[in-house]
């Protein structure tokens, strides 16, 4: 099970028990009992996404349940109905053709093979597969990646360049940040 699905599980164990004790409580004492063990449910169940997302490194760039990948599929559902749908992402808001989608669930497809090999330290073919996903469609992740195999081998200098390059596209993104000043510490020594 991947970081993704493993983290929608957790979502809809919680939900669904905690609807299952609303129910029983609405049954018992009444329909507020039930309502607040549903809201309990969808705050732990978001709590539960969180820290998976924080600890598995989900690649969500939103803090919503859907997660950037639901979010192409869901647009990618929208656009077969013809016209062009509207995101809002790390870049702000965007219209999305459907070439678009296509080359952004094309790009993904190649991160995740990318994942993949760095997960097995196989660092020459993560680094390719994660350039085909940069020429198809560059984010601000896929630069940290390269810059954390970078990393990995050694490379600090390589790595930075990366990492800095993932910041440029997105200032906020933490990951990139604290990747860069780690690496940064690394070559220092």
């Amino acid at each position: 099970m991947n970081r993704r699905n493993y983290s929608r599980t957790l979502w809809r164990l919680s939900l669904t028990v905690f609807t299952i004790i609303g129910i029983w409580l609405a049954w018992g004492k009444g329909f507020l009992w039930g309502l607040g063990a549903a809201v309990v449910g969808l705050v732990i169940g978001f709590i539960f996404n969180s820290i998976v997302s924080a600890v598995l490194g989900s690649r969500s760039k939103d803090s919503n349940v859907l997660g950037e990948q639901g979010l192409l599929d869901l647009a990618a559902s929208i656009k077969a109905g013809g016209g062009n749908v509207v995101t809002f992402g790390a870049g702000g808001l965007q219209e999305l053709s459907g070439k678009d989608i296509e080359r952004q669930q094309k790009a993904r497809k190649w991160e995740e093979i990318g994942d993949a090999h760095f997960q097995k330290d196989e660092f020459r073919q993560a680094l390719e597969a994660y350039n085909k996903a940069l020429e198809i469609h560059p984010d601000e992740i896929l630069y940290m990646n390269i810059g954390s195999v970078y990393g990995s081998m050694g490379n600090f200098d390589l790595a930075i360049e990366y990492y800095e390059k993932s910041l440029k596209i997105n200032p906020n993104y933490d990951r990139a940040r604290k990747n860069l000043e780690e690496v940064k510490t690394l070559r220092g020594r």
